[in-house]
């Protein structure tokens, strides 16, 4: 059983009360209906899973006082402008807002993708999982420059493995290393890449980062843009570590392990 499908069935389940309200991201009537019984049943904490159509939730959030004192936990994709632009003050914001995106965005190659992003296309930052996109462009261009003329998917997939070799030689993504990174898959060799979205050190077995980490965002009101506060969590073959400032959007310094931690 799943942790969730146990607290439902054991003993807790009097004193824990969990409502599920899904709904059709391409039906108004289905999220209006979703809006209504999430609302309706007045939740303590809430996790919000979707895209930009949240926006309609958060707009209905925003306009009740008794849903704004909810927690709200939303995934990576909730983050979009149409959710960004909906608070004008703190006080239209739930009063607790964690939100979270599978990358650091930090270092000299995510700031220059974001650069050349926002020049191009606009905004103040580029939407979640661009970056993850941007390399992976760069991946199957190094794996063609590896590949036999005219390969197969196959081939692609072994010449993959050559681009995320944590001995391989280390290049960025990005014009400035391509000709030196094309060169050296093609002449046989192998590849460590730091990409916009962090280092690309995937299992070749399994194609999961063998390093990863989780981001905690929040919104400025008003800055009128999301608070990057830093990396969480972050995941890697020797373990989990975690970084409660930033999990709490604390300044740097502070005694940010919360009480029921702080024994550990």
């Amino acid at each position: 059983l799943s942790n969730l499908e146990w607290l439902t069935l054991n003993s807790l389940q009097p004193a824990i009360r969990f409502v599920v309200a899904p709904y059709d991201s391409d039906d108004a009537t289905s999220i209006n209906a979703s809006i209504d019984e999430f609302i309706g049943s007045d939740p303590d904490i809430a996790v919000v899973i979707g895209y930009e159509e949240t926006a309609d939730i958060f707009e209905a959030i925003r306009d009740d006082e008794v849903a704004r004192s909810a927690a709200y936990f939303v995934t990576d994709g909730v983050r979009s402008d149409a959710v960004r632009t909906l608070f004008d003050s703190e006080d239209e914001k739930p009063e607790f807002l964690f939100g979270v995106a599978p990358t650091s965005r930090e270092g000299a190659v995510f700031e220059a993708f974001a650069e050349a992003y926002t020049e191009i296309y606009g905004g103040s930052t580029p939407p979640v999982w661009t970056e993850h996109a941007y390399d992976a462009t760069y991946l199957l261009a190094y794996a063609m420059a590896g590949a036999p003329e005219d390969p197969t998917g196959g081939d692609l997939a072994e010449a993959m493995k050559r681009a995320v070799d944590v001995n391989g030689r280390s290049v960025r993504v990005g014009k400035d290393d391509f000709l030196a990174a094309t060169t050296e898959m093609g002449t046989g060799g192998t590849l460590l890449v730091e990409g916009a979205s962090g280092l690309l050190d995937l299992d070749p077995a399994v194609g999961d980062r063998q390093t990863a980490s989780v981001l905690r965002w929040d919104i400025d009101t008003e800055a009128d843009a999301y608070e990057d506060c830093g990396v969480a969590t972050s995941y890697s073959t020797d373990g989990v570590e975690r970084d409660w400032c930033a999990a709490r959007c604390l300044e740097e310094g502070d005694d940010c392990t919360p009480e029921v931690f702080a024994a550990d």
